[in-house]
């Protein structure tokens, strides 16, 4: 059984736009962000790891959430930076003084773009291709379209999505990828 769920693994990640190899140092950057974010709460006896949530693809990494004030903010993106590998940081932090709940739960809209994208019949969307990160309504699509028609109806399916009130589109062509 373990064998049968270990091939079904290895196809799923063989059939991304970015491959194994992409898919293997995107989880190792993730890793080596959040030892570092680790290692920046111990020296600082700060919790700033706990207030992060870090989203990393095609070595670009995400950061959402809400930290006390600016430079936690400046930290945490240097943080990321000091990381060996990482091609791009896309901070979309709050700060508690900006920060205003949505009323809609950020699980809920996720599973919603996630499910009206795998089920779309209009258009063959490999929603493996996208990791959907979802920060008090705003909804972040990172990964690889193969095509501009892709690109296109993954955001406006996303958009149309009930409870979402933003779409923030880190979607790159295959053709695009930055090196």
């Amino acid at each position: 059984m373990l064998l049968v769920g270990t091939g079904a693994t290895v196809i799923g990640l063989m059939c991304r736009e970015k491959g194994i190899s992409g898919t293997l140092t995107d989880a190792d950057l993730s890793a080596k962000v959040r030892s570092n974010f680790s290692k920046f709460d111990y020296e600082n006896n700060d919790n700033l790891s706990e207030k992060v949530s870090i989203s990393v693809n095609n070595s670009e990494v995400l950061l959402t959430g809400t930290v006390d004030n600016l430079n936690q903010k400046m930290l945490a993106e240097q943080a990321v930076w000091e990381v060996f590998g990482v091609k791009q940081v896309i901070n979309q932090l709050y700060t508690k003084d900006k920060f205003v709940k949505n009323d809609e739960s950020d699980f809920l809209i996720r599973s919603r773009v996630a499910f009206n994208l795998i089920s779309n019949a209009k258009v063959n969307i490999r929603s493996f291709n996208y990791a959907i990160k979802v920060f008090n309504g705003v909804v972040y699509i990172m990964g690889i379209a193969k095509d501009e028609f892709e690109k296109d109806a993954t955001l406006k399916i996303a958009s149309s999505t009930k409870g979402v009130k933003k779409v923030v589109s880190l979607v790159r062509l295959k053709h695009e990828l930055l090196s």
